[in-house]
Formats: structure tokens, sequence, C-alpha cells
């Protein structure tokens, strides 16, 4: 009965490296598959012109700020550039700034509009409050 009794150490350890041996390898192939699909996938993407999908949403984004559409029968979208320059010139004619270009003129919007020199919210206060001098400008 002792035969039943002794472990074959020798299968086993050779079972233990065999095993090791194969899980190994198995590793080894899985990360080189990965590898190649990921290099395939990278070139078949440069090839077709694609995209990646953030960088797709910013150009949609991009082309809707900078270009003309109707967006329904009395609503139209201009360029972003535009607009800004249409509003800063629709504000200086309602604050009777006109079209000139003196530095001081948009200091005296945004005292009319009720920002400081920062842009940040101040209280409004009487034109007399503030001593602002010729500011450089010459009578003619």
């Amino acid at each position: 009965m002792e035969r039943y009794d002794d472990l074959n150490v020798p299968q086993i350890a050779l079972v233990g490296v065999v095993s090791t041996v194969i899980v190994v390898v198995l590793i080894l192939a899985t990360q080189t598959l990965y590898l190649n699909y990921n290099d395939w996938l990278a070139e078949s993407k440069l090839r077709s012109g694609g995209v990646p999908e953030p960088q797709r949403v910013l150009n949609a984004q991009r082309d809707t700020l900078t270009s003309y559409d109707k967006i329904d029968a009395e609503t139209y979208a201009i360029p972003i550039d535009s607009a800004m320059t249409t509003t800063v010139a629709e504000m200086r004619t309602e604050l009777g700034l006109g079209h000139d270009d003196d530095e001081h003129a948009h200091d005296k919007a945004d005292e009319q509009a009720g920002h400081d020199a920062d842009g940040h919210d101040e209280p409004k206060h009487d034109a007399a409050d503030h001593d602002h001098g010729d500011h450089g400008k010459h009578d003619a």
C-alpha cells in the first residue's frame, strides 16, 4: 500500500513547468495580437482619413461659429466675428459714441454699462465723480 501514498514529484514538477510555459506563451501571444491590431487600426484610420470623434465635434463647432446659415424663416446665423462687430457697433451707437477709435471710448462704454476696466460690475457713479482730464485729446 505504500505505492499509493507516494507522490510522483517529477511528474508534478513537469506538469507545473509545462503549464507555466503554456500560460506565458498565451500571454505573449495575446499581447502581440493586441499590439498588431492596435497598429493596424491606427493605420486604417490614417488611410481612410478618419478623424477622431472629439476632433470631428470641434470641427463642426468651428464651422458653425464661422459660417452663415438660415436657422428658420426669421432667424439667420452669422459668423461670431461679424456678430461681435455688429453688437459693438450697435452698442456704440446706443451709447452715442459713434465710430471714433478713441482708446477711452471703451472705458466710457464700460462705465455706462456698469463695468470697471477689468469687466467687473461696479456701482454706477455720476460723470462728475471722475476726473478724466483731456486724455490726450487735442482741440482741432
